[in-house]
């Protein structure tokens, strides 16, 4: 492995504040970042093991602004305790000051900075280890068995070690070095060949017509036990489960083209599975307070939300609003999809099940130049897709062909559109 970037120490904060402050090589750096002020934090599940958040966000800057369907960027801290781990583990100074350049003067991250700000804001020590630092692991490994199952560990022929290890056991730097304890990499290198922490999106959960200031998150706490008496946390959620009102959070606003149409009289049909909901709702409120706003004789379209998630009383988000939504008519339809519901009989019930139940209503509404939006994950919005086109070939006996053509023509006129993340 080739190292490029050198390590300079300082003896005092003074001593590092008082050299220049270095540009970095990342485009992370370069974006606009902006603070937000944490105004609410609290549990939107009522039930279950499972936690979901719902964050609100204020927009410090006065010059920064969203739009209804667009997603907030979060830069998250690692966890304090994960971070203390692996400098006890390496017998690393976290108050050290530290500043890093490669020959041209560029720095990795923001320098000069202590070891603790690199680890906990820079450097991302909890994502699953590549190949590539595996092999750079080896190299620093003092014994032979260490370097040798490194080393088999890296090969691209022995995936299935590698998945079975790694990815599956959701193995992070820290237990990988707890593993091999010959394996003790020095500063510079260690800091060189840790990723960065890249930030975090999540589809706004709010409406820009509804809370022009303030961006809302709707995000699932990541914790799995792994069986050998860890967990692995995901850093931005346990990060965003922890924040309490008036915590400053550093990110970034995102533009995105999963907008309503303009035209309030366009029917709209939403389709979202578990915190997939997020966007749908903030398209919610967004009709909620069109529709007020309309003139003597204005009508809006008909608008419909399919909804899926696990039980309604464990993990029904925003129920009391999808209620009240239906009561006032911003929806003339809900449909909702409770996959593990006690009164299911044994079978589980998906949103691509509700889109089947009524795909003559849906065909109906995108003949009427309606829009279809769906949020969740891909595998979700595969599913939905299949069971759109079912019905595509059986109520309009189009061929599998022409269907999918039909739904990318839509996808085309900005009529089809997905809000979706690897699941």
């Amino acid at each position: 492995v080739q190292y490029k970037f050198s390590l300079a120490s300082f003896s005092s904060e003074a001593d590092a504040k008082g050299t220049t402050q270095l540009r970095t090589s990342n485009s992370i750096d370069a974006a606009s970042m902006i603070s937000f002020n944490v105004a609410c934090n609290r549990e939107i599940c009522t039930g279950g093991d499972r936690s979901c958040r719902h964050v609100e966000l204020d927009i410090m800057d006065e010059n920064s602004s969203y739009e209804t369907g667009d997603h907030v960027a979060i830069f998250a801290d690692n966890e304090k305790e994960h971070v203390e781990a692996l400098a006890k583990r390496l017998n690393f100074d976290l108050d050290m000051w530290i500043s890093m350049k490669d020959s041209d003067g560029m720095a990795p991250f923001p320098c000069p900075c202590t070891v603790r700000e690199a680890l906990t804001r820079h450097l991302d020590i909890n994502a699953a280890p590549r190949r590539a630092m595996l092999v750079a692991l080896a190299e620093m490994a003092q014994s032979p068995e260490d370097k040798d199952r490194l080393i088999k560990l890296a090969m691209k022929d022995n995936t299935d070690k590698y998945h079975e290890y790694i990815i599956k056991g959701t193995r992070t730097l820290v237990d990988i070095l707890k593993d091999l304890p010959s394996v003790n990499p020095p500063l510079d290198k260690m800091l060189e060949i840790l990723p960065r922490l890249q930030p975090r999106y999540y589809s706004i959960s709010s409406a820009s017509l509804m809370s022009p200031r303030c961006v809302h998150v709707t995000a699932v706490v990541v914790e799995q036990e792994c069986g050998d008496g860890r967990t692995f946390k995901g850093v931005c959620t346990w990060y965003l489960k922890h924040l309490a009102p008036g915590n400053t959070v550093r990110g970034f606003l995102r533009r995105t083209s999963f907008k309503l149409p303009q035209d309030p009289k366009t029917p709209v049909i939403m389709v979202g599975a578990g915190t997939g909901l997020a966007p749908l709702r903030g398209m919610c409120h967004h009709i909620e307070e069109r529709k007020k706003t309309l003139g003597e004789g204005q009508t809006h379209g008909t608008h419909v939300l399919i909804f899926g998630c696990r039980r309604r009383d464990h993990d029904f988000l925003y129920g009391d609003e999808i209620s009240q939504w239906a009561k006032n008519g911003t929806l003339a339809k809900v449909h909702l999809a409770f996959s593990r519901n006690p009164d299911n009989m044994g079978s589980k019930v998906y949103v691509q099940n509700k889109v089947d139940d009524n795909a003559m209503h849906i065909l109906s509404l995108l003949d009427n130049g309606g829009c279809f939006y769906v949020c969740g994950n891909t595998i979700m919005a595969r599913d939905v897709k299949k069971a759109l086109m079912q019905a595509l070939v059986f109520m309009r006996r189009m061929t599998g062909g022409k269907a999918e053509a039909y739904l990318e023509t839509l996808a085309k006129e900005g009529r089809y559109l997905q809000d979706v993340w690897s699941a």
